[in-house]
């Protein structure tokens, strides 16, 4: 019991509360840990989707008809796709 009058006491006085000035530090803080995770984010949707085009590279063969498929791919294209993932 007299350890919460205690706490109420000192939350009273604003012993706990944040300055002002060092509010601010934790919004700019918090705002650069929303750009990174922004950016690892974006970062990461390029990298599937990267992959996602080379497989459908790869694949555009069989979908189109063509009975074979040659490996590794001849196209330009197709190999500099392969080189960037």
């Amino acid at each position: 019991m007299a350890n919460s009058r205690a706490f109420f006491s000192d939350l009273k006085s604003g012993k706990f509360s944040f300055k002002l000035c060092c509010m601010k530090d934790y919004e700019e803080s918090a705002a650069t840990v929303i750009t990174i995770v922004d950016c690892v984010v974006n970062k990461t949707r390029e990298k599937i989707e990267s992959p996602t085009d080379v497989l459908k590279g790869i694949l555009r063969p069989v979908v189109v008809g063509v009975e074979e498929i040659s490996w590794p791919p001849r196209d330009p294209e197709a190999i500099n796709q392969m080189e960037k993932a």
